[in-house]
């Protein structure tokens, strides 16, 4: 057993009795545990158990062995490791990832999580989802075992932002068929693993992955739905605007809900409700951070989109506007420039607009950023170039 394998380290033989590194003989120490247990769950004879190969402690009872032996924490991360890696072959898995002490790893881990931020500002959403899966399986091992224990340590709050990371560039580049269902997957490890650093947010970001992954469905065609599936796309807008209600007005994800909402109701054909929320949005793009410039061009060009659909004015003012406060444009964000070209040519399509030179050039330039970041993206771009 691996377990009992490490905890041999701690103690030694001595005229044929057990002392362990504290100079507590097993009695000791057994009282020690039960003492520090609130008097119950340890005794000398579960202690001799667990250390010969028996039995395996609780993670509780590991805990307390490492408290009255004063192990420091890298040494108790190990001897966590062995206790999950036991438990497994208990269970009938064999499992083979190597052990991954938090010392080595932070730094690491910081240079990562800077690239991921970087290609998630960045709308390389391809990158993000290759690199992210990569964080998620490093840090699950480490997670999975530390977290019971030292909830707050920083690796879990950074796997936390790598799920998070993962699910948005998901809902982009992700096949229709799976997005749901790997969306609900890091939604419960989201809720698995809450850290109050990351957890005021969660209740908002994971309706937020929702109203992405029903949008997805629901707002993009399908091979049995050419235009868009009603019941989804209201389940968009309802987690959407659920999320609205928790997540601050500056907040990256509150402007993607946001738009989301907008969407499904311009989709749904419900104009006052669209009014409703194309008048939050023009108030609040003009007090977003400078990171979210990004999701506040897709807003602006989902509510221009709404304008040509209802018939309301010039639907490229909030762009421009936009673009202004920002004093930036869409050069290298991949997805983004992508998902903003499939929208503005919905905003021609309602228009009326002929394929006249630029629309054509813009026809180009979405395929062939499908082609880089998301195939999913081609099916639409064509139905839309079909339909000028």
């Amino acid at each position: 057993m691996n377990l009992a394998g490490a905890l041999a380290n701690y103690s030694q033989r001595n005229k044929g009795k057990v002392i362990f590194r504290t100079g507590l003989s097993l009695n000791k120490l057994a009282l020690a545990m039960w003492e520090q247990s609130e008097f119950c769950g340890i005794d000398a004879s579960i202690l001799s158990k667990v250390l010969s190969g028996k039995r395996l402690f609780t993670p509780l009872q590991l805990n307390v062995f490492c408290k009255v032996l004063n192990i420091k924490h890298g040494d108790r991360e190990y001897l966590f490791y062995c206790l999950h890696k036991d438990q497994y072959l208990k269970n009938g898995i064999v499992p083979n990832t190597p052990f991954v002490p938090s010392s080595g790893t932070h730094l690491f881990i910081k240079t990562l999580m800077h690239q991921a931020d970087s290609l998630f500002r960045a709308g390389k959403w391809k990158d993000l989802y290759d690199l992210s899966g990569i964080m998620r399986s490093y840090l699950y091992e480490y997670v999975s075992t530390m977290y019971p224990h030292t909830p707050e340590d920083p690796l879990i709050t950074t796997y936390q932002k790598v799920l998070y990371l993962r699910a948005r560039s998901m809902t982009s580049i992700a096949p229709q068929d799976t997005i749901m269902k790997e969306t609900r997957a890091v939604i419960r490890a989201l809720r698995h693993y809450p850290n109050k650093t990351f957890a005021h947010l969660t209740p908002g970001y994971v309706a937020s992955l929702e109203a992405y992954a029903y949008r997805v469905l629901g707002l993009f065609p399908t091979p049995r739905n050419a235009t868009f599936d009603p019941k989804t796309a209201a389940m968009s807008r309802r987690c959407a605007a659920k999320a609205l209600e928790v997540l601050p007005p500056t907040d990256f994800e509150y402007v993607g809900s946001l738009r989301n909402v907008i969407d499904s109701s311009i989709a749904l054909g419900e104009r006052d409700a669209f009014l409703y929320y194309s008048k939050i949005a023009k108030r609040i793009v003009s007090i977003q951070p400078k990171a979210n410039f990004l999701n506040a061009m897709q807003l602006a060009v989902t509510v221009g989109k709404g304008m040509a659909v209802f018939k309301i004015g010039d639907p490229f003012v909030l762009k421009e506007k936009t673009e202004k406060y920002f004093n930036r444009t869409l050069a290298g964000t991949k997805i983004f420039e992508l998902s903003i070209l499939k929208t503005e040519l919905e905003i021609y399509i309602a228009l009326g607009s002929t394929k006249d030179s630029l629309i054509k050039q813009k026809i180009q330039r979405a395929l062939t950023l499908a082609d880089e970041e998301s195939p999913r993206f081609r099916v639409a771009i064509i139905r839309l170039a079909e339909q000028l």
